[in-house]
């Protein structure tokens, strides 16, 4: 998929082609918020390799010293679920109207915790892309992947907090930009 439109936060790419699909014309208005059910980042994200059997990938992996690229901004990356008849997703067209980022789990199973490096890297990264698109930010607009469709994810990770910490920077970021 060529020219990907990123985050200017990313540190890196991740240079496999992941699966994705067109947004079909569809607005982004929403970030779906995910963990990555294991402790290693580069495994999670070989997970979601085009054509692989998984059939799945999202728009950024972080970890505490990292956000990562991986499928551009105007495609829809297969994150959010909800497209089969067992599992049907409670708002429409999940995948084409949001952006899904991905944390990795600094602890596995039951708790599936996430490191609060990662945390505010999540938050920074939900603040920026929330300003770019002029999506609200709040819990109507910043979903945990649970709240779309029938799983457990995001594990441990509190979206309420990655939210509250977006605020603060958004706040922090407005005011500097006035000075």
């Amino acid at each position: 998929m060529a020219n990907p439109t990123f985050s200017k936060l990313i540190t890196s790419l991740n240079p496999k082609k992941m699966n994705a699909s067109s947004r079909n014309g569809i607005k982004i208005d929403r970030i779906v918020i995910h963990h990555n059910a294991m402790t290693d980042a580069d495994k999670a994200m070989n997970i979601w390799i085009a054509g692989g059997p998984a059939n799945t990938s999202a728009h950024y992996e972080v970890t505490p010293t990292e956000i990562i690229g991986c499928v551009g901004e105007q495609y829809a990356a297969w994150h959010a679920g909800g497209i089969g008849q067992a599992d049907p997703p409670k708002m429409a067209n999940p995948n084409q109207r949001s952006i899904g980022i991905e944390n990795v789990n600094s602890t596995g199973a039951p708790e599936w915790l996430v490191d609060p490096r990662t945390v505010q890297n999540c938050a920074r990264l939900v603040a920026d892309i929330c300003t770019r698109y002029q999506i609200p930010l709040d819990r109507q607009h910043i979903l945990a992947h649970r709240e779309v469709t029938n799983t457990a994810c995001p594990g441990g990770l509190d979206v309420d907090e990655v939210v509250r910490l977006a605020r603060i920077g958004f706040k922090n970021k407005k005011a500097d930009n006035h000075e």
